[in-house]
């Protein structure tokens, strides 16, 4: 009898620090949770957007700039990747996430403003009110990154090497997991080595109706250690749960998914417990 399964993934939790909307004078030592994947000066016009954003693949994203050389950062904003890149050609209407107002277009220009402020794109948004300091715009040139333009209130700086921009990625946690089932079998992908085990997560009885009934598991517990890009569980089913799935066709349950990393310090890689339903589908039994 062959069982199939929805596929849930696990979102990994966002960066300790994720600020809603433009922030100025960031130091740097505060994203520590990003990774900065990207930074070349004002005045630079080589680098590609699609060798940019390949090396820029994780979700979200956070653009930023600061004088060259300096701890501190003059403006940056983040949001989630398909809303940093979202295309809004050459309209003067940008796409709002997360408390910014972002525009992107490879020929044309990238940046953000405070969300619901007017921007004025030519092709850098170039209004200095309202908020200026909470402004960032960079031209693009046919699938190029070319001179920028404003950091904040500073302008005209296409042709600086007094300004260094910036773009970070979040990158998941090490505990962070994804995961699908095949057959009845659990892929978990993982970002480093460790141990899953999966357990039957249903919700105890009342005290009243425990003394009526017993609560039928429907998934026995398993393990399994790996390590990336997956690594494999069995998903055991009780009698009970082979039962309905043999009379009904299919079986819903909560499951309980627990991924715990070895070798990393505990503070950074606590294990992380999901708990889902899970619905197994097979041949019903013929009348």
């Amino acid at each position: 009898m062959a069982a199939c399964l929805l596929t849930v993934a696990a979102t990994p939790a966002l960066a300790a620090y994720y600020p809603f909307g433009p922030q100025t004078f960031v130091d740097k030592s505060q994203l520590d949770d990003w990774q900065l994947c990207f930074s070349d000066l004002y005045a630079n016009d080589t680098a590609t957007l699609d060798g940019i954003l390949s090396q820029c693949s994780g979700d979200p994203l956070m653009l930023a700039a600061g004088p060259t050389g300096s701890q501190t950062l003059t403006v940056l904003a983040a949001a989630p990747r398909a809303d940093v890149l979202f295309d809004t050609g050459q309209s003067n209407d940008p796409h709002n996430a997360n408390g910014s107002g972002w525009y992107f277009n490879s020929d044309y220009s990238w940046g953000f403003a405070k969300q619901g402020d007017p921007i004025l794109r030519d092709s850098c948004d170039f209004l200095e009110s309202p908020n200026s300091d909470l402004r960032l715009c960079w031209h693009t040139d046919i699938g190029f990154l070319v001179g920028g333009y404003r950091a904040g209130a500073t302008l005209e700086l296409n042709n600086s090497v007094d300004y260094t921009r910036y773009i970070y990625h979040g990158v998941p946690a090490p505990n962070a997991f994804s995961f699908a089932v095949r057959g009845r079998k659990l892929i978990v992908s993982v970002q480093a080595s460790g141990t899953v085990s999966v357990s039957d997560a249903a919700a105890p009885l009342s005290a009243s109706a425990a003394k009526k009934k017993k609560r039928r598991r429907l998934l026995k517990p398993s393990s399994a250690s790996g390590g990336p890009p997956t690594i494999t569980v069995p998903l055991r089913l009780t009698k009970a749960a082979k039962g309905r799935l043999k009379q009904k066709g299919k079986v819903t349950m909560r499951a309980r998914i627990t991924f715990t990393p070895q070798g990393l310090p505990n503070t950074q890689s606590p294990p992380n417990t999901q708990t889902v339903k899970l619905k197994i589908k097979g041949k019903r039994k013929k009348k």
